[in-house]
């Protein structure tokens, strides 16, 4: 049977998610090799994340969001046709792009059984399970990795051995190995690296990395967001006590939030940007020393472009975001109710976050810029 030469990777939906599977694209474009034509489908907005990344031939639009552009499932279906596909993997959950692949005749349909899209698959990556036979929490990087090493078992893989996924390191060397393996990476443009220094440069924020990037996002629900008052006494804390300038990202929807909190502060030295365009946010973080963050989609930008990060988890289950590459600190107070998942507390206290106060995340801040703080 001949190698496989065309592919085409249905993308997970959100921006957390789609970095986390970087380094299945990585995997599957070095292991089909640069002849391969690797398709990724995904939603538009989030294009910009592969702008210095050579990992896909061609980007589709597929699920959008408000009134982006997308291929509807006609044209989705006529041109995964006219693409003569060998093979589609699915990192989605959805069951629309499975139906796509079956009915545009796909010949392996590889993914989860999951959503009741089992009979749109005709391979079908078994998941692990526990004692009581439900699904195992796991971190996300082996969820998406093992759908990478299911396909060691096609022509023209190479040996990428579902073994590996999950597996613990019994030496440093194989350590290292494991980390290189599932390490967070994006690259960027020479043009965003020139307007990530043009926006700093408006700004007034200082281009020599004592930047410390904060976000809280409210994207999930208000039971992940870190308190406003808390945003502003640490934004106070830095500035103060370390020197370094601090920068608020903004959420959509957060604007006026975040804006709250940077005049609340009465400091020069804490700004707040909008991120609209990937391309450049990959660039910007490249230029600061360190991100605090609730657990978010940014958060996952920053670890993929080499920003060591301060993660705090209140609902969210930190396991689902361990990465054994990452350069992240948790910072938890390991509730009773913690990985709930909810949107919005529903003990009507979110206490996992209200509890975790400033003064105890400024401390790893302290910790982590060590001998950084005021420097000339």
């Amino acid at each position: 049977m001949p190698p496989i030469s065309k592919i085409l990777v249905f993308l997970p939906d959100l921006l957390g998610d789609v970095v986390i599977g970087t380094p299945v694209y990585r995997a599957i474009r070095e292991h089909f090799g640069p002849k391969a034509r690797v398709v990724g489908v995904m939603r538009q907005h989030l294009f910009g994340l592969f702008g210095g990344s050579d990992w896909f031939d061609e980007l589709w639009p597929f699920r959008s969001i408000r009134n982006e552009e997308r291929l509807g499932m006609i044209e989705m279906m006529r041109r995964i046709r006219a693409g003569r596909f060998e093979l589609a993997l699915m990192m989605s959950d959805s069951i629309r792009a499975a139906l796509a692949c079956k009915f545009a005749g796909v010949p392996r349909r590889i993914g989860y059984g999951r959503y009741g899209r089992d009979w749109a698959l005709n391979e079908i990556v078994p998941q692990p399970k526990d004692g009581s036979g439900r699904l195992r929490t796991e971190p996300l990087v082996h969820y998406y990795l093992r759908l990478a090493g299911h396909l060691s078992t096609l022509p023209g893989f190479g040996d990428l051995r579902a073994s590996r996924i999950g597996s613990h390191a019994t030496s440093s060397k194989s350590a290292r190995s494991l980390r290189s393996f599932m390490k967070l990476e994006l690259g960027t443009l020479p043009e965003d690296e020139e307007d990530a220094d043009e926006l700093l440069k408006r700004w007034g924020i200082r281009n020599d990395r004592r930047i410390v990037f904060l976000h809280s996002s409210g994207f999930f629900g208000t039971s992940r967001r870190w308190p406003e008052a808390y945003l502003a006494v640490l934004s106070q804390m830095i500035v103060d006590r370390l020197g370094h300038d601090v920068v608020i990202l903004n959420a959509p929807g957060d604007e006026d939030v975040v804006e709250r909190i940077v005049d609340s502060t009465h400091r020069d030295r804490v700004f707040s940007i909008y991120l609209r365009n990937y391309g450049v946010a990959k660039a910007l973080l490249k230029r600061g020393r360190l991100m605090v963050s609730t657990d978010s989609g940014l958060a996952r930008v920053a670890q993929a472009v080499g920003l060591p990060i301060i993660c705090l988890y209140g609902p969210s289950d930190p396991l689902r975001g361990a990465n054994p590459a990452a350069r992240e600190e948790i910072l938890s107070l390991e509730c009773d109710c913690q990985g709930c998942e909810q949107r919005h507390c529903p003990k009507g206290h979110t206490a996992c976050m209200n509890d975790l106060f400033p003064e105890r995340v400024f401390y790893q801040v302290e910790k982590r810029l060590g001998d950084k703080r005021k420097a000339a």
